[in-house]
């Protein structure tokens, strides 16, 4: 399941020490790396005017999802939002599948 994360900074994130920014940094490098490399974590784009972004991962389950979300360093820090994704192919399969449903219910 491909999911989008549109993810906020809370206010807390901006008052992070620099002493906890030092801590957080390697360790959300690490969590991105080690999800990059194993397929999970597609793409992220940050929002322009830096208070947050959009990242595109890939999930067995949302149990998966879950879990892995919320190993993330700055999750205590984010808002996010998550929202199921569908490719064009799958949505052009279910357009297909409803309008011979109609096309079969029209004919009785």
């Amino acid at each position: 399941m491909l999911i989008a994360d549109v993810y906020r900074y809370k206010d807390s994130a901006y008052a992070i020490s620099p002493e906890r920014a030092k801590e957080l940094t390697p360790a959300s490098t690490a969590f991105v790396q080690k999800y990059a490399k194993s397929g999970h974590w597609k793409v992220n784009f940050g929002f322009a005017n830096g208070r947050g972004g959009i990242a595109i991962w890939e999930f067995a389950s949302g149990e998966e999802m879950s879990r892995i979300l919320r190993e993330s360093p700055v999750w205590a820090y984010l808002d996010s939002e998550i929202i199921l994704l569908s490719e064009s192919d799958m949505i052009a399969d279910a357009l297909k599948e409803a309008a011979k449903a109609a096309k079969k219910s029209a004919k009785k």
